[in-house]
């Protein structure tokens, strides 16, 4: 996973700033590299948790601009690079599927790939299946998440239907799960994500919800 940092972030308005974080995924692309994964996800575009004021057109196009290129970067160690969008409470700039795929033209990249995930769509999309297969041939990885970061089968979110919706639509890339409850996770990393609470007591059953559900929607005729 890459991110950004304050004095290394490709969203800044300082290009020196810019050039850091662009020398930050790139770093982060070799020690992917370096661990022989194939696939970087992350919020690469800002720095997570920077959501006090939109971001203007000019700022989103120079992020995009090297992202794209941390993306090349990518492509010639046989890496694919895609970046999350999350909700408006934690970044101001990706917040939907459809600004997602402008960013990604806008990057210039054919090795820039999107990052869905239902918990974050939840908040901002209205039509989360249509949001998913519109974001197809771009879609590169599709997180199932819960409204209340457990189970996947308690909450406002139709799992079953985005699964359904990433079939319809031909996808076949991976799937991930994105579950936490508070006594597994460090303090300090609960906090960050305001996880306040105990959502589910046994990890391997909620994984075990998420590959079945996967598999029995890809299994209908």
């Amino acid at each position: 996973m890459a991110g950004q940092a304050p004095q290394a972030n490709v969203a800044s308005a300082d290009e020196a700033v810019r050039a850091r974080g662009l020398d930050l995924l790139k770093s982060s692309v070799d020690l992917a590299h370096e661990l022989e994964a194939d696939q970087l996800n992350g919020v690469v575009y800002a720095l997570f948790g920077d959501h006090q004021e939109p971001f203007s057109a000019e700022r989103i196009a120079e992020s995009a601009r090297l992202v794209g290129q941390a993306a090349d970067y990518a492509a010639q160690a046989g890496i694919r690079m895609t970046f999350e969008v999350v909700n408006r409470y934690e970044t101001s700039m990706l917040n939907t599927a459809a600004q997602a795929i402008d960013y990604v033209r806008q990057s210039g990249s054919d090795n820039l790939f999107v990052h869905l995930d239902s918990y974050h769509m939840g908040i901002e999309e209205a039509d989360i299946p249509g949001a998913i297969r519109s974001a197809l041939p771009v879609l590169g990885y599709l997180e199932l998440g819960q409204s209340g970061r457990g189970s996947l089968l308690t909450g406002s979110v139709d799992i079953r239907a985005a699964v359904q919706a990433a079939k319809e639509a031909g996808y076949t890339g991976r799937f991930g799960l994105e579950a936490f409850t508070r006594q597994l996770l460090v303090t300090g990393g609960a906090n960050a994500l305001a996880i306040w609470r105990q959502t589910y007591s046994d990890p391997h059953a909620v994984a075990a919800e998420a590959v079945d559900i996967i598999r029995s929607v890809y299994a209908e005729q």
